[in-house]
Protein backbone atom coordinates (compact mmCIF):
# COMPACT_ATOMS: atom_id res chain seq x y z
CA UNK A 1 0.00 0.00 0.00
CA UNK A 2 1.25 3.18 -0.66
CA UNK A 3 0.38 7.34 -0.95
CA UNK A 4 1.39 9.98 -2.24
CA UNK A 5 1.71 12.31 0.99
CA UNK A 6 -0.25 11.31 4.25
CA UNK A 7 -3.00 14.19 4.52
CA UNK A 8 -3.47 14.07 7.98
CA UNK A 9 -0.55 15.35 9.91
CA UNK A 10 0.95 14.61 13.79
CA UNK A 11 0.40 16.62 16.67
CA UNK A 12 3.39 19.69 16.27
CA UNK A 13 4.23 18.65 12.99
CA UNK A 14 5.11 21.59 10.68
CA UNK A 15 3.26 22.41 7.99
CA UNK A 16 6.08 21.97 5.12
CA UNK A 17 4.46 25.54 3.68
CA UNK A 18 5.73 27.04 7.23
CA UNK A 19 8.76 25.42 6.83
CA UNK A 20 11.73 28.84 7.57
CA UNK A 21 14.91 28.45 5.72
CA UNK A 22 18.12 30.32 6.49
CA UNK A 23 18.20 33.29 3.77
CA UNK A 24 21.79 33.69 4.11
CA UNK A 25 22.79 30.12 3.97
CA UNK A 26 24.79 29.30 0.88
CA UNK A 27 24.69 25.52 0.98
CA UNK A 28 22.59 23.43 -1.50
CA UNK A 29 20.61 21.66 0.27
CA UNK A 30 18.23 24.43 1.55
CA UNK A 31 18.27 25.64 -1.65
CA UNK A 32 16.70 22.97 -2.98
CA UNK A 33 14.40 22.06 -0.28
CA UNK A 34 13.20 25.46 -1.04
CA UNK A 35 12.84 24.69 -4.88
CA UNK A 36 10.33 21.87 -3.20
CA UNK A 37 8.45 23.64 -0.40
CA UNK A 38 7.80 26.16 -3.63
CA UNK A 39 6.23 22.69 -5.58
CA UNK A 40 4.35 22.04 -2.20
CA UNK A 41 2.52 25.10 -1.64
CA UNK A 42 1.59 25.78 -5.66
CA UNK A 43 -1.35 23.94 -5.71
CA UNK A 44 -1.51 23.55 -9.52
CA UNK A 45 2.26 22.48 -9.47
CA UNK A 46 1.79 19.69 -6.73
CA UNK A 47 -0.80 18.37 -8.37
CA UNK A 48 1.01 17.79 -11.39
CA UNK A 49 3.68 16.17 -9.75
CA UNK A 50 1.60 13.98 -7.57
CA UNK A 51 -0.21 12.94 -10.81
CA UNK A 52 3.40 11.88 -11.95
CA UNK A 53 4.55 10.79 -8.56
CA UNK A 54 1.34 7.86 -8.36
CA UNK A 55 3.07 6.60 -12.03
CA UNK A 56 5.91 5.47 -10.06
CA UNK A 57 3.97 2.56 -8.50
CA UNK A 58 3.53 -0.51 -9.93
CA UNK A 59 0.09 -1.49 -11.88
CA UNK A 60 -0.13 -4.08 -10.09
CA UNK A 61 0.51 -3.41 -6.31
CA UNK A 62 -3.02 -2.49 -4.80
CA UNK A 63 -2.69 1.36 -3.33
CA UNK A 64 -5.35 0.49 -0.57
CA UNK A 65 -4.47 -3.23 0.89
CA UNK A 66 -1.11 -4.51 2.26
CA UNK A 67 1.79 -3.27 4.20
CA UNK A 68 2.18 0.91 4.36
CA UNK A 69 4.79 1.92 2.08
CA UNK A 70 7.06 5.07 2.05
CA UNK A 71 5.08 8.03 0.66
CA UNK A 72 5.74 8.27 -2.69
CA UNK A 73 6.70 12.31 -1.27
CA UNK A 74 9.18 10.93 0.56
CA UNK A 75 10.38 9.34 -2.13
CA UNK A 76 10.80 12.24 -4.50
CA UNK A 77 12.21 14.50 -1.44
CA UNK A 78 15.29 12.04 -1.03
CA UNK A 79 15.43 11.05 -4.39
CA UNK A 80 15.86 14.80 -5.38
CA UNK A 81 18.45 15.79 -2.49
CA UNK A 82 20.50 12.65 -3.82
CA UNK A 83 20.63 13.93 -7.52
CA UNK A 84 21.42 17.84 -6.68
CA UNK A 85 24.38 16.87 -4.14
CA UNK A 86 25.50 13.79 -5.95
CA UNK A 87 25.43 11.88 -2.91
CA UNK A 88 25.97 8.32 -2.12
CA UNK A 89 23.27 6.39 -0.07
CA UNK A 90 25.52 6.32 2.87
CA UNK A 91 25.55 10.48 2.87
CA UNK A 92 21.67 10.32 2.58
CA UNK A 93 20.99 7.97 5.00
CA UNK A 94 22.72 10.38 7.60
CA UNK A 95 20.83 13.42 5.94
CA UNK A 96 17.58 12.01 6.25
CA UNK A 97 17.93 10.87 10.03
CA UNK A 98 19.83 14.14 11.08
CA UNK A 99 19.17 17.19 9.00
CA UNK A 100 16.63 18.98 10.60
CA UNK A 101 15.02 20.85 7.71
CA UNK A 102 15.02 17.72 5.67
CA UNK A 103 13.54 16.09 8.34
CA UNK A 104 11.10 18.57 8.45
CA UNK A 105 9.96 18.29 4.58
CA UNK A 106 10.05 14.78 5.31
CA UNK A 107 7.40 15.06 7.79
CA UNK A 108 8.86 13.99 10.52
CA UNK A 109 8.76 16.87 12.95
CA UNK A 110 6.26 15.96 15.22
CA UNK A 111 6.41 15.05 19.02
CA UNK A 112 8.35 11.97 20.02
CA UNK A 113 9.00 11.34 16.37
CA UNK A 114 12.13 8.96 16.24
CA UNK A 115 11.38 7.70 12.84
CA UNK A 116 15.02 6.40 11.46
CA UNK A 117 14.97 5.24 7.67
CA UNK A 118 17.14 2.11 7.24
CA UNK A 119 19.89 1.85 4.33
CA UNK A 120 18.43 -0.60 2.44
CA UNK A 121 14.62 1.14 2.82
CA UNK A 122 16.78 3.80 1.01
CA UNK A 123 18.10 2.21 -1.52
CA UNK A 124 14.99 -0.50 -2.08
CA UNK A 125 12.09 3.21 -1.98
CA UNK A 126 14.72 5.64 -4.05
CA UNK A 127 15.13 3.13 -6.75
CA UNK A 128 11.30 3.32 -7.29
CA UNK A 129 12.30 7.01 -8.78
CA UNK A 130 12.62 5.94 -12.53
CA UNK A 131 13.92 8.17 -15.18
CA UNK A 132 11.16 8.98 -17.16
CA UNK A 133 8.80 10.25 -14.09
CA UNK A 134 11.98 12.15 -13.01
CA UNK A 135 11.90 13.81 -16.79
CA UNK A 136 8.17 14.14 -16.74
CA UNK A 137 8.44 16.17 -13.51
CA UNK A 138 11.61 18.20 -14.51
CA UNK A 139 9.54 19.75 -17.84
CA UNK A 140 6.92 20.80 -14.88
CA UNK A 141 9.13 22.55 -12.86
CA UNK A 142 10.42 24.43 -15.90
CA UNK A 143 6.97 25.39 -16.70
CA UNK A 144 6.73 26.36 -13.68
CA UNK A 145 9.72 28.34 -13.58
CA UNK A 146 8.92 30.07 -16.78
CA UNK A 147 5.90 31.07 -15.28
CA UNK A 148 7.34 32.85 -11.77
CA UNK A 149 9.61 34.98 -14.27
CA UNK A 150 6.89 35.72 -17.14
CA UNK A 151 9.59 34.20 -19.63
CA UNK A 152 8.00 32.80 -22.68
CA UNK A 153 9.46 29.09 -23.08
CA UNK A 154 10.22 30.16 -26.53
CA UNK A 155 12.85 32.58 -25.66
CA UNK A 156 16.31 32.18 -24.29
CA UNK A 157 17.00 32.21 -20.46
CA UNK A 158 20.49 33.44 -18.81
CA UNK A 159 21.30 31.23 -16.20
CA UNK A 160 24.36 30.69 -14.09
CA UNK A 161 26.28 27.51 -13.21
CA UNK A 162 29.01 26.25 -11.07
CA UNK A 163 31.63 24.11 -12.89
CA UNK A 164 34.13 21.27 -11.73
CA UNK A 165 37.01 19.48 -12.73
CA UNK A 166 36.82 16.00 -13.49
CA UNK A 167 39.77 13.72 -13.48
CA UNK A 168 40.26 11.79 -16.15
CA UNK A 169 43.42 9.82 -17.87
CA UNK A 170 45.03 12.28 -20.15
CA UNK A 171 48.28 11.08 -21.78
CA UNK A 172 51.14 13.41 -22.45
CA UNK A 173 50.28 14.51 -26.54
CA UNK A 174 52.99 13.35 -28.69
CA UNK A 175 52.78 12.79 -32.73
CA UNK A 176 51.81 8.93 -32.60
CA UNK A 177 49.82 8.70 -29.98
CA UNK A 178 47.36 11.79 -31.68
CA UNK A 179 47.67 10.44 -34.75
CA UNK A 180 46.51 7.29 -33.33
CA UNK A 181 43.25 8.80 -31.60
CA UNK A 182 42.70 10.66 -34.87
CA UNK A 183 42.87 7.14 -36.33
CA UNK A 184 40.64 5.01 -33.72
CA UNK A 185 37.73 7.90 -34.05
CA UNK A 186 38.28 7.59 -37.61
CA UNK A 187 37.97 4.17 -38.30
CA UNK A 188 35.04 3.85 -35.54
CA UNK A 189 33.09 6.50 -37.32
CA UNK A 190 33.45 4.83 -40.70
CA UNK A 191 32.94 1.14 -39.53
CA UNK A 192 29.35 2.36 -37.71
CA UNK A 193 28.77 4.48 -40.65
CA UNK A 194 29.16 1.86 -43.24
CA UNK A 195 27.00 -0.64 -40.87
CA UNK A 196 23.93 1.53 -40.95
CA UNK A 197 24.15 2.31 -44.34
CA UNK A 198 24.92 -0.99 -45.83
CA UNK A 199 28.12 0.12 -47.28
CA UNK A 200 30.53 -2.56 -48.22
CA UNK A 201 34.33 -2.51 -47.51
CA UNK A 202 34.23 -1.24 -43.18
CA UNK A 203 33.33 -5.07 -42.24
CA UNK A 204 36.35 -5.59 -39.94
CA UNK A 205 36.55 -2.27 -38.58
CA UNK A 206 37.25 -3.85 -34.85
CA UNK A 207 40.10 -6.06 -36.46
CA UNK A 208 41.58 -2.73 -38.70
CA UNK A 209 41.81 -1.34 -35.03
CA UNK A 210 43.69 -3.61 -33.70
CA UNK A 211 46.25 -4.08 -36.51
CA UNK A 212 46.83 -0.14 -36.09
CA UNK A 213 47.08 -0.71 -32.27
CA UNK A 214 49.60 -3.35 -32.71
CA UNK A 215 52.03 -0.83 -34.80
CA UNK A 216 51.68 2.19 -32.19
CA UNK A 217 52.23 -0.12 -29.61
CA UNK A 218 55.92 -1.27 -31.19
CA UNK A 219 56.62 2.07 -31.43
CA UNK A 220 56.02 2.75 -28.04
CA UNK A 221 58.38 -0.31 -26.61
CA UNK A 222 61.09 0.60 -28.93
CA UNK A 223 64.18 2.44 -28.07
CA UNK A 224 67.17 3.68 -29.42
CA UNK A 225 70.21 1.80 -28.87
CA UNK A 226 72.66 3.03 -26.28
CA UNK A 227 76.07 1.22 -27.01
CA UNK A 228 79.15 2.81 -28.50
CA UNK A 229 79.33 0.14 -31.21
CA UNK A 230 77.97 3.00 -34.36
CA UNK A 231 77.33 -0.08 -35.96
CA UNK A 232 74.37 -1.41 -33.68
CA UNK A 233 73.27 1.85 -32.82
CA UNK A 234 72.76 2.84 -36.58
CA UNK A 235 71.18 -0.81 -36.92
CA UNK A 236 68.92 0.21 -33.78
CA UNK A 237 68.09 3.43 -35.55
CA UNK A 238 67.13 1.78 -38.60
CA UNK A 239 64.62 -0.28 -36.75
CA UNK A 240 62.99 2.51 -35.17
CA UNK A 241 62.26 4.37 -37.89
CA UNK A 242 61.00 1.63 -40.09
CA UNK A 243 58.50 0.82 -37.11
CA UNK A 244 57.60 4.48 -38.22
CA UNK A 245 57.13 3.65 -41.64
CA UNK A 246 55.24 0.89 -41.03
CA UNK A 247 52.60 3.14 -38.65
CA UNK A 248 52.25 6.08 -41.00
CA UNK A 249 51.88 3.27 -44.61
CA UNK A 250 48.94 1.33 -42.63
CA UNK A 251 47.35 4.83 -41.04
CA UNK A 252 47.91 6.36 -45.01
CA UNK A 253 45.68 3.30 -46.09
CA UNK A 254 42.98 3.38 -43.87
CA UNK A 255 42.77 7.52 -44.27
CA UNK A 256 42.46 6.79 -48.04
CA UNK A 257 39.74 4.35 -48.13
CA UNK A 258 38.05 6.71 -45.57
CA UNK A 259 38.11 9.18 -48.38
CA UNK A 260 36.84 7.14 -50.45
CA UNK A 261 33.74 6.10 -48.28
CA UNK A 262 33.04 9.94 -48.05
CA UNK A 263 32.15 10.27 -51.20
CA UNK A 264 29.77 7.42 -51.13
CA UNK A 265 28.26 8.69 -47.64
CA UNK A 266 27.91 12.09 -49.50
CA UNK A 267 25.91 10.28 -52.11
CA UNK A 268 23.62 9.31 -49.34
CA UNK A 269 22.97 13.16 -48.38
CA UNK A 270 24.55 12.16 -45.21
CA UNK A 271 25.73 15.74 -43.70
CA UNK A 272 26.61 15.52 -40.31
CA UNK A 273 28.55 12.07 -40.80
CA UNK A 274 30.36 13.61 -43.64
CA UNK A 275 31.09 17.01 -41.71
CA UNK A 276 32.25 14.69 -39.28
CA UNK A 277 34.53 12.88 -41.42
CA UNK A 278 35.87 16.19 -42.66
CA UNK A 279 37.34 17.19 -39.22
CA UNK A 280 38.75 13.95 -38.59
CA UNK A 281 40.45 13.45 -42.21
CA UNK A 282 41.72 17.01 -41.50
CA UNK A 283 43.19 16.13 -38.24
CA UNK A 284 44.88 12.82 -39.76
CA UNK A 285 46.26 14.80 -42.84
CA UNK A 286 48.31 17.45 -40.01
CA UNK A 287 49.26 14.36 -37.67
CA UNK A 288 50.79 12.78 -40.24
CA UNK A 289 52.52 15.39 -41.92
CA UNK A 290 54.59 16.08 -38.36
CA UNK A 291 54.95 12.42 -38.63
CA UNK A 292 56.40 12.62 -41.97
CA UNK A 293 58.83 15.60 -41.09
Amino acid sequence: MRIVKLPQRQFGQIDIADIQFDVHSRDDIPAVLKGLQYIYINEPICEKVFSCLEKAIEPKINLNTGRPGMELWNIFVLATVKLAINCDFDRLQDLANNHLLLRHMLGHSGWENPHRYALQTLIDNVSLFRPDVLLEINLIVVEAGHALLNVESSKPLKARCDSFVVKTDVHYPTDINLLWDAMRKLIEITGRACDKHDINGWRQYRFNLKQLKKKYRKIQNSRYSNSKDETKKQAQVDVVHQLYRDYLSLAKQFIERSEHTLIVLAHLHSEVIVSSYCKWIAILHMQKGKLTK
